[in-house]
């Protein structure tokens, strides 16, 4: 993906994670629906890893700031999509409808 001529939008709609997190990363624009979640490590992965002890998930998932607030924040994210009432399982047409939106706003031509 990395050596393809035309600007490549990647959208994580719920989780995007481990390996798949890494090729989402080559997106020339990363717009993230606002309850998703994006990072490299599980929560529970971080936590074995770093306290020896999965039940501190929570700990580990606020040390690496996986939202999508906070990641726009870190200028990881380029964008924010906003979700229908009840988030994006609720209302896939909508989903879909602003997901495209945010994709011609954001559209060089």
């Amino acid at each position: 993906m990395a050596s393809l001529t035309v600007p490549i939008v990647a959208i994580v709609t719920g989780e995007g994670g481990s390996g798949g997190a890494l090729g989402i990363g080559v997106g020339d624009v990363i717009l993230m629906l606002e309850h998703a979640i994006y990072s490299v490590i599980s929560p529970e992965g971080c936590a074995s890893i770093l306290y020896r002890d999965a039940s501190f998930s929570n700990k580990a998932a606020e040390a690496l700031k996986i939202t999508a607030p906070s990641l726009l924040e870190l200028g990881i994210a380029d964008e924010i999509v906003p979700e229908p009432l009840g988030g994006a399982h609720r209302n896939h047409e909508i989903t879909a409808q602003e997901s495209s939106a945010w994709c011609f706003r954001i559209s060089p031509n």
